[in-house]
């Protein structure tokens, strides 16, 4: 498959969910719904009720949903913001993974039609993936938040409606999350990789040709000068990370996102429990 072809696929997809947008967001409305009738009738924050008999627990969490910012009897105002930053988010969510996915699914449909590149003299600091790296950082960003959002909503949710609402979101985040953290790293470190394969390649090479030529490029004065241009080609592209967009900062992304991992399957845990 052509690139242009699998691109056009890809451009004609985005305009079916585009198409769709008022259709996903009613469904995200729909969810948020959900979840705020289940509020209504079984309370909030039940996890974090003071030790005592498991009716005292549910007696405390629909108190503390009477005076709770969006509640539907104290604050139906606050209850319908609930509502409409609710239906935004998941509305965002929904749209990250279908147009998320779709990428990642282009991206692995031209794997072998892919042919990666860097700048070798590093003029934008990231050797010309500074592009890739505009998008990357935020999406990878979103995800951290999605997850840390996981956990801050099963503390909210009572049972059991925690249950069947994060169920399966979380199961969707944790079987696509290696995907989208995985897969554009994987291909950009093949691919760079080969690249600097390709270029030391031909580097060395043009330094075998031109000392082939070294006695008629010293009767010229250009022997040195010519080595010299090619080694610290030599240099430069030997320095080329396979990671050209990543920072030390994007550890610490990296090890927060698994940390929201490990808390939104215990959060699920512990309210199965």
């Amino acid at each position: 498959m052509t690139i242009s072809a699998e691109v056009a696929k890809a451009n004609n997809y985005f305009r079916k969910v585009n198409r769709a947008a008022k259709f996903i967001c009613f469904i995200a409305f729909l969810c948020v719904l959900f979840v705020s009738l289940g509020e209504y009738r079984l309370g909030i924050y039940r996890v974090l009720a003071p030790d005592g008999p498991h009716s005292s627990h549910t007696e405390w969490s629909k108190s503390a949903y009477q005076d709770w910012w969006a509640s539907w009897h104290s604050a139906p105002l606050g209850a319908a913001v609930y509502l409409a930053i609710g239906t935004f988010g998941i509305y965002f969510i929904i749209i990250m993974n279908l147009a998320g996915g779709r990428v990642l699914l282009a991206l692995w449909r031209l794997r072998k039609a892919l042919r990666y590149q860097a700048d070798i003299f590093n003029r934008d600091g990231f050797f010309g993936w500074k592009a890739a790296r505009a998008v990357l950082v935020p999406t990878y960003t979103a995800i951290l938040i999605h997850g840390i959002s996981l956990i801050l909503v099963s503390l909210a949710l009572s049972q059991p409606l925690g249950f069947w609402v994060l169920a399966p979101v979380l199961l969707q985040w944790m079987l696509t999350l290696p995907f989208y953290l995985g897969l554009p790293p994987a291909l950009t470190r093949r691919g760079v990789s080969s690249f600097k394969a390709r270029q030391l390649a031909r580097l060395s090479l043009s330094l075998r040709q031109v000392e082939a030529m070294e006695a008629s490029l010293r009767a010229q004065g250009r022997f040195h000068t010519e080595c010299e241009a090619i080694a610290q080609q030599i240099r430069r592209v030997a320095s080329l990370r396979s990671m050209p967009f990543s920072r030390p900062l994007d550890l610490i992304f990296a090890i927060l996102q698994l940390l929201a991992t490990i808390g939104g399957v215990y959060s699920l845990i512990v309210l199965w429990y």
